[in-house]
């Protein structure tokens, strides 16, 4: 239209890595301007909005989910430590593994495989009869002469019960020491 002023500084929205729009081109002439400013600020709320709800839902949490066991407790909540001993002079320590009731020692040894710097181990059997063989790797020697085996002791006295089946309680230290039964 002659003598029209052209739109002063179309306003582009990326709301998607590969489509990108023009808001000022949905006006054909300025009387449908008044609606470009309100339909912006309501494509802004929306997006605001659902990065709110994905947070909310736990899609911004870097903590391993699932039955509510985290790898780290808050400040201020029990927690249970865990030394992994290599028994030469190689050690992991997670020092703030969260606690709550019904928690075994192989249930600490679960919450530090879930840990990112975490440990991998393998036990066979469940309750009484529980049996680690492997931590990280290092296998129980089992018979052999002088044989090292995982070991584990509790507030630094030897267990005398199954990983599965020894409770732990709050501020327990747990160590795992590669060594010869004695």
């Amino acid at each position: 239209m002659a003598g029209e002023k052209p739109c002063a500084g179309k306003i582009f929205v990326a709301y998607c890595p590969r489509l990108t729009f023009c808001l000022g081109s949905l006006a054909k002439d300025h009387r449908m301007s008044k609606y470009i400013l309100p339909t912006f600020a309501l494509w802004v709320l929306v997006v605001v909005l659902a990065a709110g709800a994905l947070t909310v839902a736990g899609c911004g949490d870097a903590r391993p989910s699932g039955d509510g066991q985290l790898w780290e407790a808050p400040p201020g909540t029990p927690t249970v430590a865990l030394t992994i001993d290599f028994g030469d002079g190689a050690e992991k320590r997670f020092l703030r593994l969260p606690w709550r009731e019904k928690l075994t020692v192989l249930d600490i040894l679960r919450a530090a495989a879930a840990h990112p710097h975490g440990i991998r181990y393998e036990a066979r059997g469940s309750g009484e009869s529980a049996f680690v063989t492997s931590i990280d790797g290092t296998a129980n020697q089992q018979g052999e002469e002088e044989a090292k085996n995982w070991i584990y002791r509790v507030n630094g006295d030897l267990a005398t019960k199954s990983a599965d089946s020894y409770p732990v309680q709050a501020g327990d230290v747990i160590v795992w020491k590669f060594e010869q039964y004695e």
